[in-house]
């Protein structure tokens, strides 16, 4: 049961009763405008008709970045529309109690605000709606919140074993998985074997990764696809495409990363038609992940993986979260100037005390005391590091092609290997002053 302070109730109930009182009469009738252009030879694949329509037809609007704007209310003598700018405060009303600490596990702010539209609408025309706006709501989600159990299918990876990472469990489909999720259909339904046919050759083999918790639907899907991210940006991090500058890693969501397709129309001299549909060659395989290569990568990835389950996490524990998702955005640029620039930005936001501490200067130093353990290994990489650097400002000012491979790959394996120190060292060190103290006292330490 979901329970809020009485005086959180009536502040939030007061701002919604404003709303209904903000309604303006609508004088122009929404009009469509018609299609023009391309939009209007694309073709229709349904054609809607009044019967297609069972209910309240409620008409909202939008900005070209899907941000909520506004709404109508239609009865039979009721015309009237929420203005923009009262929108705005709708949707803060909305953010802020699904940002409260009481929901953030249950509902998201789509939810709270389509909640309060519906409202808003059913108070004017009279409709049942308790008079307490929280209080519908919370009838509404004790009616929407259930155990939920979300599976997100990716691209990108083949797996031998089951195996967990952060809050997410990674498992692949089988036939028997299909059969398990079609078992209460009735057998003399129509569309079974359609169905079952069709999810087999669609998702059979596929990787997918398995969320639990207790939501509405919406929200749980959310938190499912937040969750997989992150599990994947540290599989993305442990991919052997972090640590080559000319590879992509293609490691995602379905849908999300499929790899470029070539599409052409090709006029023959004889006026025939010549059509080649192909998927551009991958820079990357498939990343396989088995018993071997998790034991390999142990203990950072396990480390990483208790870091996302974790509630409280310390200073330096978050920064290297952060730094990792830094690092993984790189990882599946197709551009290597990406790469660079991502993996540097990483060990940056690791390794630098505050934006007035001089980058090469020291950033270098702190690379080079991480990822190597010799002082001529230490010379070395911090001359690779600057030269790295020096790739980087060629690019970020003056628009420079990248094309020392073995520089840039020489610096993203230093950024990997100082990170992998960093990852051992959340076990250590509480913050990245504490760890930053550190390695100043080893850089100054008498050799």
């Amino acid at each position: 049961m979901i329970l809020f302070p009485p005086e959180a109730k009536t502040y939030f109930d007061e701002k919604a009763n404003s709303l209904i009182a903000a309604l303006k009469p609508l004088t122009v009738r929404s009009r469509f405008q018609p299609l023009r252009g391309s939009v209007a030879h694309r073709p229709v694949t349904h054609q809607l008709t009044n019967a297609d329509i069972i209910g309240h037809v409620r008409l909202s609007y939008a900005d070209w970045l899907g941000r909520f704007r506004g709404f109508e209310i239609h009865e039979a003598n009721i015309h009237e529309f929420l203005s923009e700018e009262d929108a705005k405060k709708l949707e803060e009303i909305a953010d802020n109690v699904a940002r409260r600490r009481e929901l953030q596990a249950h509902c998201g702010t789509n939810y709270v605000l389509t909640h309060l539209v519906d409202w808003v609408r059913r108070r004017r025309l009279q409709e049942p709606a308790d008079n307490s706006w929280t209080a519908d709501l919370f009838a509404s989600l004790t009616r929407d919140i259930c155990d939920q159990t979300i599976l997100i299918p990716l691209e990108g990876i083949q797996i031998e074993i089951s195996f967990k990472l952060g809050q997410v469990t990674f498992h692949f489909f089988t036939e028997s998985s299909f059969n398990e999720m079609l078992q209460n259909v009735p057998e003399e339904s129509q569309d079974l074997e359609e169905l079952r046919e069709y999810l087999r050759k669609r998702y059979q083999g596929r990787v997918y990764t398995r969320f639990q918790c207790t939501a509405e639907k919406n929200h749980a899907q959310e938190l499912a696809s937040y969750q997989t991210d992150k599990a994947l940006e540290v599989l993305k991090f442990f991919n052997p495409a972090a640590l080559e500058i000319r590879a992509q890693c293609f490691l995602g969501r379905m849908g999300q990363v499929t790899p470029a397709q070539q599409h052409a129309f090709q006029v023959l001299p004889n006026n025939n038609i010549s059509l080649s549909e192909e998927v551009e060659p991958s820079r990357a395989n498939e990343f396989v992940v088995n018993k071997q290569i998790l034991q390999i990568l142990q203990p950072e990835i396990g480390i990483a993986s208790d870091l996302l389950r974790k509630t409280q996490l310390t200073d330096l524990e978050e920064r290297t979260l952060e730094a990792i998702s830094h690092f993984a955005h790189g990882v599946t640029s197709p551009s290597s100037q990406d790469r660079l620039l991502h993996a540097l930005v990483a060990v940056e936001s690791l390794l630098l005390r505050d934006h007035n501490e001089p980058v090469q200067s020291q950033l270098g130093y702190r690379v080079a005391l991480l990822a190597t353990s010799t002082l001529q290994d230490r010379k070395k990489a911090r001359r690779d590091f600057l030269k790295g650097y020096s790739l980087r400002s060629q690019f970020v000012h003056h628009g420079a092609k990248l094309d020392d491979v073995d520089t840039a790959n020489r610096v993203l394996f230093l950024c990997w290997s100082a990170m992998i120190a960093v990852i051992r060292l959340t076990r250590k060190f509480d913050s990245k002053k504490a760890l930053l103290d550190s390695l100043e006292d080893e850089q100054l330490a008498p050799q």
